[in-house]
């Protein structure tokens, strides 16, 4: 997942796949936030990590979608996110898809699951739509 959480209490989250990314600005995202930037999940005896307030995923591709709906948990990004809805932690989730992806029925029902679970999907330039408004390519 190539995503980034940012909570008002921190941390910043990131994958390890994006850590060359933000190495050279973890020093001032640490010291902005007075937390660790975290990438892997922590050894025994590190710190826990503060409960987040919220979670923004954005940019969501089209698999982080489909895992986060499926409950998948194979990076420690998706860990996170697969934990929120049961911890009650609000998630925002800015999908970034084409539209032929975003007119896949296994993409719609994977937005449509994550709503049935209080997830706010933003589908659309600069507005909030339903699913049923995507395209859907002809049979």
């Amino acid at each position: 997942m190539s995503n980034w959480r940012k909570t008002p209490t921190g941390p910043y989250r990131s994958s390890p796949r994006r850590r060359h990314l933000t190495s050279s600005t973890c020093p001032a995202l640490e010291e902005q936030t007075g937390r660790l930037v975290r990438h892997r999940y922590r050894l025994p005896g590190e710190p826990r990590s503060p409960r987040a307030d919220a979670i923004i995923v954005a940019p969501a591709t089209y698999n982080t979608i489909n895992k986060f709906a499926h409950g998948i948990s194979d990076t420690y990004a998706l860990g996170l996110l697969a934990e929120a809805p049961g911890l009650g932690i609000p998630v925002v989730v800015l999908p970034f898809v084409n539209s032929a992806l975003a007119s896949r029925e296994p993409f719609r029902r994977s937005v449509e699951q994550l709503r049935a679970e209080r997830i706010r999907v933003l589908l659309g330039p600069g507005d909030l739509y339903r699913i049923s408004q995507v395209p859907v390519a002809p049979t």
